[in-house]
């Protein structure tokens, strides 16, 4: 407090040899008796005084008393240190009674002894300060209490508040588990409407597909004889796809029935019509070849056939360029293949490089308008004279051998409507007539 703190620099301000200088006056100021007499007071440290003694005769004792008593070496400590909290009323009074007398007067005090003058305004201050202590200490008493009612207010506010965030906590978990059960709720509702709907879907199935029986047993009766008659088939299919590429429809029915007959000598079962469209043909893969301009008739989807299955080049008798202009469909719209065109008139520098590229880069490869002879550049293409080196693959082209790509593809076009090829020739392509009758 700002009192307390202007008794402290009053003290402060004194030193040991002001309080020993005081000490040794024999004779001193009415006003200086006075602050001995406060002193005395203050500390509880009176003289004894006889009845009948006037005022005069009672400050000369006071005076004497103090200077043996308490004007001592440990006065200052004792000043800074004093009880200002405990002071007695009665005493406080007594000696207010003193300290507002005229001679109690800082000043005339600091011409008698400064020890005096310092002791006086200490003295003032903690009067002041005892009867401003009693205005706070009331105020304190009730802030005290406040504090106690806050925190008591406080402990409950948290215990609520704990409470409530325990409800919270139980309310979210018995929301979540409604959810849950809502969820629950609603997946069986769908799933019991989708097992409805599926029941009557199969109920109507099953009357729908009552009638199917017969055909399905027809089926299955048909299929157990194609799976006893599928070797034999396939045999007679491979034969179509290595022999028959370059002959007319009426030869190619010739042939199938001659290899059926000779089956039937080594007991080898095949079906009596057997039709290489109904064996190795996909109706998805012929409804794309017939959209890429294949003609329709099953002549032609025969050789699409024999193409798609051989392991040897095609080589196509195409006077009407139907062959041609199926490949060029088939592989010209695709848009990872860079198809290439080659004609053997071609001057021998383009046709090596187109070649190159296309055995490296695995791009598709047309030779139209061939003749009865070929360019030797081309016989490691024809012969598919393919080497593998670890896991890569390589040809010899131009005298030297280059990576080959297995998504090179190479056909041979001709539109000479009879050809006279060498037999060298013919056994290392696959043949094919597409020539109109």
């Amino acid at each position: 407090m700002p009192i307390f703190e202007r008794a402290v620099k009053a003290v402060n301000r004194l030193k040991s040899d002001n309080v020993t200088e005081l000490k040794g006056f024999q004779k001193v100021a009415d006003g200086v008796k006075m602050v001995a007499k406060v002193l005395c007071m203050m500390f509880q440290k009176l003289p004894r005084i006889r009845r009948n003694t006037t005022e005069d005769e009672q400050l000369d004792l006071y005076w004497t008393h103090c200077k043996s008593v308490i004007l001592t070496s440990r006065l200052l400590n004792e000043l800074k240190s004093y009880a200002k909290e405990d002071q007695n009323d009665e005493v406080v009074q007594e000696v207010k009674k003193v300290i507002e007398s005229e001679a109690y007067d800082a000043q005339l005090l600091e011409r008698a002894s400064k020890a005096a003058a310092g002791i006086a305004d200490w003295s003032k201050a903690i009067i002041q300060f005892h009867e401003a202590l009693k205005v706070v200490k009331p105020r304190q008493a009730q802030l005290a209490e406040a504090k106690a009612k806050s925190k008591k207010a406080q402990e409950m506010w948290d215990k609520a508040l704990a409470t409530l965030d325990e409800v919270q906590k139980n309310l979210l978990t018995q929301v979540n588990e409604l959810k849950r059960v809502k969820d629950e709720e609603a997946a069986l509702k769908k799933q019991k409407e989708q097992c409805e709907f599926s029941l009557s879907v199969a109920e109507a199935l099953i009357v729908g597909l009552a009638d199917e029986k017969i055909s399905w047993e027809e089926d299955l009766a048909a299929q157990k004889i194609n799976n006893e008659n599928l070797v034999g088939d396939i045999v007679i299919c491979s034969g179509f796809i290595a022999y028959l590429g370059v002959f007319l429809s009426d030869y190619r029915e010739e042939c199938k029935n001659g290899w059926t007959e000779m089956l039937k000598k080594y007991q080898i079962k095949s079906n009596p019509k057997v039709d290489l469209v109904t064996v190795l043909g996909d109706q998805v893969r012929i409804s794309q070849w017939q959209i890429d301009r294949l003609p329709k008739d099953n002549f032609s989807i025969e050789n699409a056939i024999i193409q798609d299955n051989s392991e040897r080049w095609s080589l196509m008798i195409d006077p009407q360029m139907q062959g041609v202009n199926w490949l060029m469909a088939t592989y010209g719209q695709m848009e990872e293949n860079q198809l290439q065109v080659i004609k053997p008139t071609m001057e021998q520098k383009i046709l090596s490089r187109k070649l190159e590229s296309s055995l490296t880069f695995g791009y598709p490869v047309i030779l139209v308008d061939a003749t009865e002879q070929f360019d030797p550049m081309l016989e490691p293409i024809i012969a598919k004279n393919i080497q593998k080196r670890g896991a890569e693959y390589f040809i010899n082209f131009n005298q030297q051998p280059i990576l080959y790509n297995t998504e090179f593809k190479f056909f041979i076009t001709t539109k000479m409507p009879r050809p006279h090829y060498p037999p060298e020739t013919c056994v290392k392509v696959t043949m094919l007539n597409f020539m109109v009758t």
